[in-house]
């Protein structure tokens, strides 16, 4: 039968299912059907169809519950990636409620078949004998075929109730076989491809959310991630037969599903390393893990040139070895007490025992049914989802203790730039925020002023320190409290201040220095006698010009200063 033919029969069959059944209220598991399957493994491909027909009974071996049977302990388990060919005879049940059948070969990736059917009055030199395509959805056709596995549709009218599958595969014959009526093949369909649409999205939900985080962040750990994300989405995607669906003229080919593979455990250990920083923490083991990315980007390159043996043969040893070096890592992180490794080891050791039962189905140590599709994903979903929770909760944690150290630096700057003793400026800070206002004056009118209390030695030693000190403090804020924002303030010596009026003429300003020798003068600090004690300021003010310097400035307004002084004190010399 053509493969044109078939797609017209699945798509007919499809509209039919349509048409006669309606959704019910639940989705149901389908009844699978019993079959009576046997196998015959031409290790040789040499045997045709005519002589598979002539067969005897005897040289069948009956399946136990629809399953091959295989594992990696037998010869005949390897002998599928040498070009051996296993055959299956089935006995289609005879049913008067059954009209057709969905047969389905699960869950094996990159396998070949062609069913053999005899059709009623039809000649062929195969005496009746056609050949039959599994069916797969026809690119550029909107017709359903939901064709996750290796699928044939069987007409259960025909007389001959027998019919044969030739079956070949670049990896292992190691799967199950199905049948399910056509009315209840839909809403499986629809069931499990609801729930895989679930594990999709949430993991492309993670993937899209540790992309942001390390974009924004700038932490390679949140990107590795996301790697390691998209890459469990790709081989889900394959394992589970969506390939077969939506890129069948790929579905034949293991050289996808090795690929994956070795992607899946190249973004493990890129993100392992980064997340338990295994530079720092196990130098030594690290060693190991930088080992198999390498050995993986390598098989990635070298997977299409070898033989479809040594290449499964690749994919089963890195498959093996690689979760086991994963969680030998994360132990040996953990007893290092690196602070992330047990929430790690907690997540990988739910992956390991999803991708455990998955790794064992494939070896043949358990039989390939669906339920460890099912536990593959969930454990797959669970790990990733439990990961991303504690990338959020680092996250948020790093996002605490930059906020605290960006409130820190500012405090210490603020600290580091600002007189203890009058809350104004030090000489430091004042330099640098006069510089910055100097350099980029754009035609603003600036106004230095240089202040120093007059007779401060001598202040000091009829009233004490202390009442030194309390002069200053008062001075200080004296200045905070008359001088508008905007303007820059500091102590540069002593008992020297210093003042930078931005947007202010020389003229305005003498109004504000007249007012500011009066306040100061009548400033009363109490001394340790009881008594209270004064002095007077004096100040020197000049505008600066475009193209000077700090030093420049300061040493014409110091200039200035000492004229003032020189002149009898408590007065402004401008210039």
């Amino acid at each position: 039968m053509s493969q044109t033919a078939n797609s017209a029969l699945a798509e007919n069959l499809t509209n039919a299912s349509l048409t006669q059944y309606s959704l019910p209220s639940s989705i149901a598991q389908p009844s699978e059907i019993p079959l009576r399957i046997a196998k015959l493994f031409d290790k040789t491909a040499s045997l045709t169809l005519p002589d598979i027909i002539a067969f005897k009974e005897h040289r069948w071996q009956l399946l136990d519950d629809q399953v091959t049977g295989y594992n990696f302990m037998e010869k005949d388990y390897w002998s599928a990636s040498k070009g051996s060919i296993l055959w299956l005879k089935v006995n289609v049940p005879d049913s008067d409620n059954l009209d057709r059948i969905w047969l389905e070969l699960l869950p094996n990736i990159g396998i070949n078949a062609k069913l053999a059917v005899h059709k009623d009055g039809v000649s062929s030199s195969n005496k009746g004998w056609v050949w039959q395509d599994p069916i797969q959805r026809v690119l550029g056709s909107m017709s359903f075929q939901p064709t996750r596995y290796l699928t044939f549709v069987l007409d259960t009218t025909g007389s001959n109730k027998t019919v044969y599958i030739r079956l070949t595969t670049a990896q292992t014959f190691q799967f199950s076989v199905k049948a399910t009526p056509a009315d209840k093949l839909l809403w499986y369909f629809v069931e499990i491809s609801l729930f895989f649409g679930l594990v999709a999205g949430m993991l492309l939900l993670a993937l899209i959310y540790n992309l942001a985080i390390g974009l924004k962040a700038k932490e390679p750990v949140y990107l590795y991630y996301a790697f390691y994300v998209f890459c469990n989405l790709l081989y889900s995607a394959v394992s589970t037969g969506y390939c077969r669906l939506l890129f069948p003229e790929l579905s034949n080919l293991a050289l996808i599903s090795n690929i994956s593979t070795c992607l899946i455990i190249i973004s493990a250990f890129m993100f392992c390393r980064e997340f338990l920083d295994t530079r720092v923490s196990i130098p030594r083991f690290d060693i190991y893990l930088r080992a198999m990315i390498v050995v993986c980007f390598s098989a990635i390159i070298s997977l299409p040139f070898l033989s479809d043996f040594h290449s499964y043969a690749l994919a089963i040893v890195i498959g093996v070895v690689s979760p086991v070096l994963a969680l030998l890592a994360a132990i040996y992180s953990y007893r290092k007490g690196h602070p992330m490794a047990r929430y790690f080891l907690i997540a990988w050791s739910l992956f390991l025992l999803s991708a455990g039962c998955w790794g064992w189905m494939w070896l043949g140590l358990i039989e390939p049914k669906e339920w460890v599709v099912w536990f593959y994903l969930s454990g797959t979903l669970m790990e990733l989802l439990l990961l991303s929770m504690v990338l959020g909760f680092r996250f948020n944690s790093l996002k605490i203790r930059s906020k605290s150290l960006d409130e820190d630096k500012a405090r210490y700057r603020l600290l580091s730039e600002t007189d203890d003793l009058t809350g104004v400026l030090n000489r430091r800070g004042f330099v640098q925020k006069a510089e910055r206002y100097i350099l980029s004056c754009d035609n603003k009118e600036l106004v230095w002023l240089a202040l120093d209390v007059d007779n401060f030695k001598r202040f000091n030693d009829n009233y004490g320190h202390l009442a030194g000190d309390d002069l200053l403090k008062s001075m200080g804020d004296l200045l905070i409290e008359k001088v508008r924002k905007g303007n820059v303030i500091g102590r540069v010596g002593g008992e020297e201040f210093a003042i930078l009026l931005v947007s202010c003429s020389l003229e305005n300003a003498q109004g504000f220095i007249g007012r500011l020798l009066v306040d100061f003068e009548s400033l009363s600090i109490e001394t340790e006698q009881g008594s209270s004690a004064s002095t007077t300021l004096s100040i020197g003010a000049t505008a600066v010009r475009p193209g000077e310097s700090v030093d420049k400035v300061w040493k014409r307004a110091d200039d200035l200063l000492y004229q003032a002084k020189e002149l009898g004190r408590n007065q402004v010399v401008v210039g």
